[in-house]
């Protein structure tokens, strides 16, 4: 299963903003075990049962 379809399975209503674009601009990224997904192409092996994690980045208030 590549990124891209990774992204498309995430119910839309629980987190609106995991959107391909996001992704390519750094809104978020996705990490399965310890590695770090780069590429909406790139094929992420679910066999094993590895965890993945979406973390969101937001900015912080203040200054």
């Amino acid at each position: 299963m590549t990124v891209r379809e990774l992204i498309a399975l995430r119910p839309r209503q629980d987190t609106p903003v995991l959107s391909e674009r996001a992704f390519l601009t750094n809104g978020f990224f996705i990490l399965t075990d310890d590695h770090q997904l780069d590429s909406l192409d790139e094929v992420v092996d679910l066999t094993g049962s590895p965890t993945l994690t979406f973390i969101k980045l937001v900015a912080l208030a203040g200054g």
